[in-house]
């Protein structure tokens, strides 16, 4: 099967479950169907983009960036949609501008090969220090949650330390397969 056979076949069976994602939506208006929703047309975007991008010349430089940005949002949604800490919409639009926003401006820097490493680190910086107080306010001091987290901070600080000494942005390694 030839790679454009795939992404055309690929297209068709993601415009179906879309189209059924759509039809379950417009049936029952509900607050998480429309973010789960919303997490499939960033899929079906996805899954797009490879196939316009023969057809529009100027897409290409920017394939890579939208694959990858369309699935964070996707990801985004699908959290969204489940989650009971981010239940309010101020929670939602807060976590929207913290985490994916953080993650959109991280993906842009290394679209754009930026190499001030500071720049990594305040965006990861911000994202978990947002996600710490939104555990601290659901989850309260008394949670055993709260507790598990804190078994993570050895790895965040080797991480850290990781960051400074590290000639290229962190993750770097993680995420070489992104044709950026």
């Amino acid at each position: 099967m030839s790679a454009r056979f795939e992404e055309v076949l690929v297209f068709a069976v993601m415009s179906i479950l879309v189209a059924l994602f759509a039809w379950i939506y417009l049936r029952d208006r509900q607050t998480r169907i429309g973010l789960w929703m919303m997490g499939w047309i960033a899929i079906f975007i996805h899954f797009a983009v490879p196939v316009a991008d023969d057809f529009l010349p100027w897409l290409k430089p920017f394939t890579g960036w939208i694959r990858v940005a369309t699935l964070i949002v996707a990801g985004t949604c699908f959290l969204l949609s489940v989650s009971e800490v981010f239940a309010r919409k101020q929670r939602r639009i807060a976590f929207a501008f913290a985490i994916t926003g953080a993650s959109l401006l991280y993906l842009t820097g290394m679209a754009v090969h930026t190499r001030h490493l500071w720049f990594y680190a305040a965006l990861l910086l911000v994202s978990n220090v947002y996600a710490a107080i939104q555990a601290l306010h659901f989850y309260g001091w008394k949670s055993a949650y709260l507790y598990s987290l804190w078994l993570l901070l050895p790895y965040g600080g080797r991480f850290w330390r990781g960051v400074v000494s590290f000639p290229r942005p962190p993750l770097w390694p993680l995420i070489t397969w992104v044709p950026i």
